[in-house]
């Protein structure tokens, strides 16, 4: 509970800094880039999870996003600094996941001009 109380107390004092005043645009960028990855997550991934499991995977994906949410939701309750590291990995893994649908795609494509 301590933590949370810390975490609570750590975002009040960022929020009332002369900084954060001065530049109160930073947090709109900040969670416009957030929405923006997750949303391209899901829309990267959901049409490749329908197509590949006839739609019997949407709930598992669904499942497992609102897991990752409340996940990186207690990490930055907890773990406020750990939020950082949570976020960097997540985006890596999406890169990654993307770069692999391009290869398989690539793939498949060069197997049906062959």
């Amino acid at each position: 509970m301590g933590e949370a109380v810390a975490a609570t107390a750590g975002a009040s004092t960022l929020d009332e800094s002369t900084w954060m005043q001065e530049h109160a645009w930073v947090g709109v960028v900040l969670g416009i880039v957030v929405a923006g990855l997750v949303h391209t997550g899901k829309a990267a991934s959901r049409p490749v999870i329908n197509a590949g499991t006839a739609g019997f995977g949407a709930p598992v994906a669904s499942t497992a996003e609102d897991g990752a949410a409340v996940g990186i939701t207690l990490v930055a309750i907890f773990l406020p600094l750990l939020v950082v590291l949570v976020l960097v990995v997540l985006a890596a893994a999406l890169v990654w996941v993307l770069s692999a649908w391009r290869r398989l795609r690539r793939r498949r494509q060069a197997r049906l001009a062959a």
